[in-house]
């Protein structure tokens, strides 16, 4: 009899949506144009470079015109290259203007719900993470741009 009751309560919750069932909502990041996107769109080519920044932090500034030739040579040899604002007081107008005054020739995004860095666990900004193919759990470097700032 208790199997019977305990089913029918756990029909009465999901019923009332109080509990949901199937595969958890997929991360999303948002594009400097508002658009919502799945985090894999962002990933692809044989691995992708996300490197996370700071839009007040002077060293990313520093580091955009080597940001721009390392995403070009990224680009030639098929891989992927996005920068990330994954600050809480980051929005969507304040990128746009850090892309346009920085004149920042890759794409950035938005993780305006914190996802990819709760995924990934950036430590500093400005952090590199290269990942193979489009699978934030295969990590194959993570760390600094170079050694100017170690």
């Amino acid at each position: 009899m208790k199997p019977m009751i305990l089913l029918i309560f756990a029909g009465l919750l999901f019923g009332a949506g109080w509990l949901q069932a199937g595969e958890p909502e997929a991360r999303s990041v948002m594009n400097l144009e508002g658009e919502r996107l799945p985090t894999e769109d962002i990933l692809g080519g044989k691995a992708t470079v996300v490197v996370f920044l700071g839009q007040e932090c002077p060293i990313s500034r520093r580091y955009i015109p080597r940001l721009n030739e390392l995403s070009t040579l990224a680009h030639e040899q098929g891989l992927g290259f996005v920068g990330v604002f994954s600050d809480s007081w980051a929005t969507l107008k304040s990128s746009q203007t850090f892309r346009d005054d920085y004149e920042i020739r890759f794409d950035l995004i938005l993780d305006d719900r914190g996802e990819l860095a709760s995924a990934l666990k950036p430590l500093a900004k400005p952090e590199v993470f290269v990942l193979e193919a489009s699978d934030l759990e295969r990590i194959i470097y993570r760390g600094r741009i170079d050694d100017r700032f170690a």
